[in-house]
């Protein structure tokens, strides 16, 4: 589950909706904070690369000219999706329907409501944008420093 560690592994037949709720709040949580990584990264890190270059008066490669581009492409599709997970809730009526062979009050391990295909495409981009900040950022300074 990506939700952060849950000690909570079972919850009653009634708090299911909101159970989902709250991961779909938290998986929104998790795509905020990846946009707000790749900002910083874009308003300090990057500039920071420039003087870098411009100091060992080094030509910069592609992917230090295109990273402003690649930073506000990646922030926005996290901020997107980050907005779309907020702002669309569970369909409930599913969730109900789910539920509907339980008893009141009893007690429904998590597992049965986790949307794994979501957490998986969650941790798919995250994967990604932490390959992109590799190829932009740290391969070149790597680079640069095995050429002086």
């Amino acid at each position: 589950m990506l939700m952060p560690y849950n000690t909570v592994q079972y919850i009653k037949k009634e708090d299911v909706y909101s159970f989902v709720c709250k991961q779909r709040i938290a998986t929104a949580m998790i795509f905020f904070s990846m946009a707000i990584v790749v900002t910083l990264m874009w308003v300090y890190v990057y500039p920071q690369m420039l003087n870098v270059y411009n100091t060992f008066d080094t030509p910069l490669p592609t992917t230090i000219e295109k990273a402003p581009y690649i930073f506000a492409i990646i922030a926005a599709i996290h901020t997107g999706i980050g907005i779309y997970f907020l702002v669309n809730k569970p369909n409930e009526q599913s969730v109900l329907q789910k539920i509907s062979g339980y008893k009141e009050g009893e007690m429904i391990h998590i597992k049965n409501f986790a949307e794994n295909k979501i957490q998986a495409v969650a941790l798919l981009l995250m994967g990604i944008t932490v390959g992109l900040i590799i190829i932009i950022l740290v391969k070149p300074i790597y680079n640069l420093t095995n050429n002086l």
